[in-house]
């Protein structure tokens, strides 16, 4: 499906808000995990994935298993405002003597676009954050910026984005669903 067969959306998307998900787990070390939720439009954690732990692999799926039997305050939303799958990044912080607040992290960019110049004079490189849903194939259904007004490195951000096989997730029955994320593009000078 190409740029133009889905276009871009306007500010319709939302992730899901991660309020009231807080893990009873505990552990004597000092340190920090991500996970990765897959959360339902039931606003239950259907799926959990460590991203980064400095804690070992027990700690980390007791704190999965926490995570998929808590609900958060409210579900992902997709372009027409429906309740949809949606992906959240949960960061959980011993160093404050209690897991931390829920907070959204920045992925690392899918991909890396080469351009002659960037705009308004910057220089290196820009990212360019975009919220886009995922159909139950793998491909891109919508697509709208995050981080920065629409123009065109968001429409072009889009457009590569829509070129590239995704990955396709299941919900707790194991069917395959579509589902909101966060994808970032960088645009490099040079």
């Amino acid at each position: 499906m190409g740029f133009a067969a889905y276009g871009l959306v306007f500010a319709a998307l939302a992730f899901p808000q991660l309020d009231g998900l807080w893990p009873y787990v505990t552990t004597d070390r000092t340190g920090s995990a991500h996970a990765e939720l897959l959360v339902a439009p039931d606003r239950q954690v259907d799926e959990c994935v460590i991203l980064h732990s400095d804690f070992n692999a027990e700690f980390d799926e007791r704190l999965c298993n926490q995570l998929r039997q808590g609900s958060v305050g409210q579900a992902g939303r997709d372009q027409h405002g429906q309740p949809i799958h949606a992906t959240a990044i949960y960061a959980y912080n011993t160093s404050l003597g209690r897991a931390a607040a829920p907070q959204v992290l920045r992925r690392e960019p899918l991909l890396d676009i080469g351009v002659n110049r960037l705009p308004d004079g910057l220089e290196g490189e820009l990212l360019v954050g975009l919220r886009v849903v995922i159909d139950a194939a793998g491909g891109i259904e919508a697509c709208e910026q995050n981080t920065r007004p629409e123009d065109a490195y968001t429409r072009a951000a889009c457009a590569q984005v829509s070129e590239v096989a995704h990955l396709v997730r299941h919900d707790r029955a194991g069917v395959a669903v579509r589902y909101l994320t966060d994808v970032n593009v960088v645009f490099t000078a040079g």
